[in-house]
Order: C-alpha cells, then sequence, then structure tokens
C-alpha cells in the first residue's frame, strides 16, 4: 500500500486510527520496558571465597553491583537468609559475612531492590563425605605423666610422646578459670614466653595466670592429646574471671601525599588488642587494606606506597576487631604472700627494670617510694601503701597533660591525668623490687563511648598478675555496666569488664627502613610502642590521621 492511500485511509477510517494508536503505543511501552531491563543494576556475583567453609568463618562474595549500602538487600545461602549482625561489610563490589552456626549446602543469591543474581555454590565443610584414612591416633600427642598438683607461675615438666621435635604452633592448654567457659571456650593456652623446653617427648611450662584445677593437654597439627588432671592452687589467696563482655572495636587510620616530590613507602604499625588472662578473646574480624604482617610484636604493619599517589590523594586503613574480656576480683591474704624466687625475678625481668617510660631508677622516684612504705616489706603491703597514698594525697585531671609532662613530676606535684598515675604508680613498684608493668589501651562507657586509658598490674609469686586502677580510684568518670560502691577500694586488686588492653609494658620495636627513615612516635594513646609509622625518606611529605579505638557494638 502507498504512501497516499495510507494517509487517505488514515483520515477516513476511524477504526484505522485507533488501531494505529494502539500500535505505537504498543511500541513504545515495549521500547521503555527493554531500556528499563537493559539498565537496570541487577546484581552479579563473580566469585565466592571461601567455596568450602564452616559456621563462623568470613565468607566473601565479590560482584558487581551490591549496591554501596545493604539497605534491604540480603545475602541468601542454601535457602537461609544472613541475619542483619552477620553482615561486616557491604560494598557495591564486595560483601564480607560470617557464616551462622546453622549454614547449609546450597545455592549463594545477592538481592538488591534492583533484582536477584544468579546463583553462585557454596559447601558446608562438615557435610563433605570425608575419604577413609589410617589410623592418625599413633600420631596424636599423648601425655603420660605431670605434676598431680602446682601452683601458679610453676615451671612443670610434662612427659610423653608426639609433641614434636620443635614447638612451632603448637600448645600446651588448661583448664580456664571462667565463669562462663564452654566446651569450645573451657581452654586457656599458654602464651610464648611460658615455654621454658619443647621436644618430642618432654615440654617444660609455666602454669599461666587464668588457669584453674582441671585438667592439661598438648596441642598439636595431629590433634589433641589425653587431657591429664592437675589440681592447681596458690597459698596466697584466689581469682575469677567473671562476667564477660563482647566488643565490636574499630581502628582506622589514613594517609594523605601532600605533595608529589620525595616520595616513598609509609610503614603503619597499628596496635592489636592484646590477650591475657582477663581478655583471652581476640578476633581479627575484617581489615582493609591486607596487611603485610598480620602480627608482628602484638602489631598489625601496613605499607602505603606513595608512589602511586596524586597530590591530595588519602588512603583509608582499618581493621575490626572482636575482643571479650572479663572483670577480674582478687582475694588475697597479705601474710602469704612470698619474695620473689631467683627465676621469677630473672624470667619478669624487663618488668623490673627501667625503661623509656618507666623511670624508676630515678632517685626522686626510690626514695619517695621508700618515704611511703616506710618499714613495710611484704609486696603486697607496699603496694597497697603506695596505692592508699596516691588516692589519698592526689586529685586527677581528666584532661590530659602536655606529652612533655614528666609523670615523675607528681613527687613535687599533687595531680596528673591517667597517664601519669598509671606510670607514676609502676615507677614506684618497680623501684621497690616489684615486677609491675604500664596498661594502655580504652574504657568502655555503657553508651559505647570510649577513651583512652591506662592503669598497672603487678605480679605476686604463685599467685599472677594483680590489677590497680588508680585513676578509677582517684574518681575517673565511667558509665558503668554495674554501679561499683567504693570506687577506691574496688580497683586496687579488681577490675571491671569495660576495660580493653592494647599493650601490657613497654613495646621496643626496631625501624624497618634506612637511614634517613623518620620514624614516628605518639605519645598518651591507647597503645605504648616505640614506632607507629616510619617513611624511608625523613624528607617525605606526607600526612597522616589516627583515630582513637571506636566500639560500635556491645554484647
Amino acid at each position: 500500500m502507498k504512501s497516499g492511500n495510507i494517509s487517505l485511509l488514515f483520515r477516513k477510517s476511524a477504526i484505522f486510527r485507533v488501531v494505529s494508536y494502539l500500535f505505537f503505543i504498543g511500541i513504545a511501552v515495549f521500547a521503555i520496558s527493554f531500556i528499563s531491563i537493559k539498565t537496570k543494576k541487577i546484581p552479579i556475583i563473580e566469585s565466592i571465597n571461601p567455596p568450602v567453609g564452616s559456621a563462623g568463618d568470613m565468607l566473601v562474595i565479590k560482584g558487581v553491583n551490591f549496591g554501596s549500602t545493604r539497605g534491604l538487600g540480603y545475602v541468601e545461602i542454601g535457602g537461609s537468609r544472613i541475619t542483619a549482625s552477620g553482615y561486616t561489610s557491604w560494598t557495591d563490589s564486595q560483601i564480607k559475612l560470617v557464616l551462622p552456626s546453622n549454614v547449609q549446602d546450597g545455592l549463594v543469591f545477592v538481592t538488591t531492590q534492583s533484582g536477584k543474581s544468579e546463583p553462585g555454590f557454596f559447601v558446608n565443610a562438615p557435610s563433605l563425605p570425608v575419604p577413609a584414612q589410617t589410623d592418625k591416633k599413633i600420631l596424636l600427642p599423648v601425655i603420660s605423666s605431670t605434676k598431680d598438683k602446682a601452683v601458679f607461675g610453676e615451671t612443670i615438666t610434662i612427659a610423653g610422646n608426639n609433641f614434636g621435635s620443635v614447638r612451632g604452633k603448637n600448645q600446651v592448654l588448661f583448664t580456664a578459670n571462667r565463669d562462663d567457659a564452654d566446651e569450645e571456650k573451657k581452654f586457656i593456652a599458654v602464651k610464648n614466653e611460658g615455654y621454658a623446653y619443647w621436644s618430642e617427648n618432654e615440654i617444660h611450662v609455666i602454669v599461666p595466670d587464668g588457669a584453674k584445677s582441671g585438667v592439661v593437654c598438648v596441642k598439636t597439627d595431629e590433634g589433641t592429646s589425653n587431657g591429664y588432671s592437675i589440681e592447681i592452687s596458690s597459698p596466697v589467696g584466689t581469682k575469677s574471671f567473671t562476667a564477660r563482655k563482647k566488643y565490636v572495636v574499630q581502628l582506622i587510620e589514613d594517609v594523605e601525599c601532600n605533595e608529589p616530590k620525595n616520595l616513598t613507602t609509609v610503614t603503619m604499625r597499628v596496635p592489636r588488642p592484646q590477650t591475657s588472662a582477663q581478655q583471652p578473646f581476640v578476633e581479627l574480624a575484617d581489615y582493609m587494606p591486607d596487611p603485610v604482617i598480620f602480627n608482628y610484636k602484638n602489631t598489625i604493619v601496613n605499607q602505603v606506597d606513595l608512589t602511586k599517589m596524586n597530590q591530595g590523594k588519602k588512603i583509608l586503613l582499618n581493621q575490626i576487631y572482636r575482643v571479650g574480656t572479663y572483670k577480674v576480683s582478687t582475694q588475697i591474704a597479705p601474710k602469704n604472700v612470698q619474695p620473689y624466687s631467683e627465676e621469677t625475678k630473672k624470667f619478669y625481668s624487663t618488668a623490673l627494670q627501667a625503661d623509656k617510660i618507666i623511670k624508676s631508677d630515678s632517685e626522686q622516684i626510690i626514695a619517695f617510694a621508700k618515704k611511703i612504705v616506710q618499714n613495710e616489706t611484704n609486696i603486697y603491703n607496699q603496694a597497697r601503701k603506695v596505692y592508699d597514698y596516691i588516692v589519698s594525697y592526689y586529685t586527677l585531671s581528666e584532661k590530659l597533660r602536655e606529652n612533655t609532662a614528666a609523670p615523675e613530676e607528681l613527687v613535687k606535684i599533687s595531680h596528673g591525668d591517667a597517664y601519669d598515675f598509671a606510670i607514676f604508680y609502676t615507677e614506684l613498684l618497680r623501684s621497690l623490687g616489684i615486677i609491675a608493668n604500664p596498661v594502655s589501651g580504652i574504657i568502655v562507657n555503657s553508651d559505647k563511648s570510649s577513651k583512652i586509658h591506662w592503669w598497672t598490674e603487678f605480679y605476686i609469686e604463685n599467685f599472677g598478675w594483680v590489677p590497680v586502677d588508680v585513676a578509677m580510684g582517684l574518681g575517673r568518670e565511667l558509665k558503668a555496666f554495674d554501679r561499683i560502691s567504693d570506687s577506691k577500694n574496688y580497683y586496687f586488686g579488681n577490675l571491671d569488664n569495660q576495660h580493653i588492653i592494647f599493650s601490657i609494658g613497654w613495646n621496643e620495636m626496631k625501624s624497618m627502613s634506612q637511614e634517613k627513615s623518620k620514624v614516628t612516635r605518639m605519645q598518651k594513646t591507647f597503645a605504648l610502642q616505640s614506632v607507629w609509622e616510619e617513611s624511608s625518606d625523613e624528607n617525605v611529605n606526607y600526612t597522616s590521621h589516627w583515630s582513637n579505638p571506636v566500639v560500635s557494638e556491645i554484647n
């Protein structure tokens, strides 16, 4: 049909006009729908890592179109949605989540407001068939003998087989002295410094602070040995670890290139929360970027290459930890406290000596400590006398004094900040020959706000470490979960579950760079360490910023 005939038919036939209108409208609707489908950002899964995992593992899903924030989006694994608390991060190209206890095999989908992805696949490791293996029992470590009774701090000998010719990652485990020690977490591992000797058939190990009567066992790559019953006690008194609190703690640092000349590499030494009897559970839950070293002297080592940065560009680094910490309560009979053995003094020698921040060899400090304790020789009574003197005659300033202000000045002045009192108290104890360490970290209020804090611990033979928080005894403000009616008495020998530890004692580290390196040390902050960041060129022009630890979750 020619165009002229179509035009005539269009003018004379109403039915033709209606049909034509409907035809063009249909084409328009189809075109709009087609364009909408093409432009709709359906999530796409590119990889799932690990493809085989277990409950509690971190699962990383990489792809595109996930959305910059989770919003109403969710991940589905084996027909079950991951709940909101399971996600640790969500970006447009990556989702990180912790696999729940009820995770099953099956298809993995990412669903957003734009739609549902094509599936990936995940396998729950416990559901995998296990191939027949040779009997591994002959390779398991076996304890044949050790002491039936021991006291804290005592070195015991464990005899047996299959311990391994070198220790490596092998461990000795004791039953943990905790009120909530379930099957999974009922043991406390001896820390590295607690091993005096390790061989295939014999281990010499120190009974750790935080253990209790129960069993001792040896754990190797081949498995865990039989549990050997052991009674652990102390003639000095008792200690308990109760009312665990779980915290999610985030650390953030950033580095900015000020001008693209003299470019170099900046190394950041980021403190990790430290494990101890009071704080036995520390887990690195998430991080960005990947560290160069995950744990070097209780720090994460990150490196930023400024040669790849333009002027004004900023690189963000962060780490997220899950931390479990307990209340500590002690009951001590001073008359049973004994002087240190030569073995103990040798083992804890660094906690007896002066160092870069503890000036316990100062004549003023030595004389002042002797003036306070007079003729008292009992270690516990000396520590108590020094504490009572400070909380009776000194006042606390919530505002930090200048970094250059020395804690030793408290010999002449009657006020100081929390840092001053932790260092000053430790100095006085060490000058008296008492094993003591300053402790640095944060205290967390019940509303999740936190602030940097410092306190002290001292050691008693055959008992372990005793916490002392002078600043809290002087009335430092804390929004507590449980009211403490008498702070002055409570904070000598006891500690609440709102203290999070980042360092115990002074952490001396060497520079990793060349002769012209620029090394930065941060003072009066949440860890006591000699190196925080360094650049391989002392003339490099960059800016860094360290945020105080932030608590995002409390359970």
